[in-house]
């Protein structure tokens, strides 16, 4: 239960970090890209923490990735404050489509619920590639620096699938 709350909250601050920037793109939406800003934004905020420590020295920690989705929401919502003059077109936009945002987030909300259920029945991992993706997951969980270390290759680094099991 605890898990599901720390992934409801976690989808919730980064796709509100992100949605000025994926309003932006998908402004003729009726929902401004309310639905999509919470998948963009984890993918953002993750691609971004992957390239920096990637490419710097910077320690792949929760602070890092704290700090990063920090800087994007930031730097999103000041972007939407300067380009419209305060906040009160997004205010104003929010009030009269709270309805549809409402149902977006109960949308969200009952499959995050459904699937957690579904889960819950049969959480072995076991079968196909599962404790594969197991190995690569728990190796980047314990990761301080990218790449991980290659959980069949002693001493090296996962010289593949960088950003799909991050």
């Amino acid at each position: 239960m605890r898990d599901a709350l720390t992934w409801y909250v976690v989808v919730q601050v980064a796709g509100f970090a992100a949605w000025p920037l994926v309003a932006r793109a998908l402004e003729p939406l009726e929902d401004r890209g309310w639905a999509a800003s919470k998948a963009a934004g984890l993918l953002g905020i993750a691609w971004l923490v992957w390239l920096l420590c990637m490419l710097t020295p910077l320690p792949f920690t929760r602070v890092t990735l704290l700090v990063a989705t920090l800087a994007v929401g930031v730097a999103a919502w000041l972007w939407e404050w300067r380009s419209s003059n305060g906040y009160e077109r997004v205010l104003r936009w929010a009030r009269a489509r709270r309805s549809l945002l409402l149902a977006w987030e109960a949308v969200f909300l009952a499959g995050l619920v459904l699937f957690g259920v579904l889960r819950s029945h049969n959480p072995a991992v076991a079968a196909t590639e599962k404790p594969m993706d197991m190995a690569f997951l728990n190796g980047f969980m314990a990761a301080q620096s990218l790449p991980t270390q290659d959980t069949w290759l002693a001493g090296f680094g996962v010289p593949y699938y960088y950003f799909g099991y991050f």
